[in-house]
């Protein structure tokens, strides 16, 4: 997974203790640091754009209630990951919830950057995004948005999803012969999904 020079991760490390130690501003500056990957994460395994906040609050409160076990090893996200990963998949487990990815409005923060035609942009990719992956089976889409998406390997997936490396491979073979040839008809989700080629 992701590393980071020393430097950062003795500044990590020092913001993670201060959140262990209950200092309001660290805990702050942590959830705001976190809040749209996890967020993004959230929405994509999610019902909806309300499911995915509750989803990311929860993640939020179980990355604050961890910060005693980060070890500096690697960057915070790549440590928060897992945790959210981890988190999310329970909860959708239990909620039984599989057959629903991006229903509803999707209404991903945006960025304060963004010009409003990147954000409809945004927009479109992630409605037709959800359209391709909602017929998925819950592990394949987890998988395929941590392998296509964010650019985790097959043994980092496995990693923070808890699922066998073998499961890992198995779900995204299948999972992308699924998507492979619609994801090639489209050029904007084809930029969300480098690892799908020919």
């Amino acid at each position: 997974m992701e590393h980071t020079d020393p430097t950062i991760d003795l500044a990590d490390r020092r913001l993670m203790r201060d959140v262990q130690s209950g200092d309001r501003q660290a805990q702050e500056q942590l959830m705001t640091r976190l809040y749209r990957r996890v967020f993004r994460l959230a929405r994509y395994l999610s019902r909806g754009a309300d499911e995915a906040e509750d989803l990311t609050h929860e993640a939020l409160m179980e990355i604050l209630d961890a910060a005693g076990h980060y070890r500096g090893e690697g960057s915070i996200e790549a440590w928060a990951d897992v945790i959210a990963v981890r988190r999310i998949r329970r909860k959708l487990k239990r909620s039984k919830r599989f057959s629903w990815l991006l229903g509803g409005e999707y209404t991903e923060p945006a960025s304060p950057e963004a010009d409003p035609e990147q954000q409809t942009r945004r927009h479109s990719r992630q409605e037709r995004l959800g359209a391709l992956l909602g017929g998925l089976s819950r592990d394949q889409r987890i998988v395929l948005v941590l392998k296509l998406h964010y650019g985790y390997t097959a043994q980092e997936v496995a990693e923070l999803t808890g699922l066998s490396l073998k499961a890992v491979q198995y779900e995204i073979k299948r999972g992308r012969a699924r998507l492979r040839q619609r994801v090639l008809r489209d050029d904007e989700l084809r930029e969300l999904f480098p690892g799908v080629t020919p």
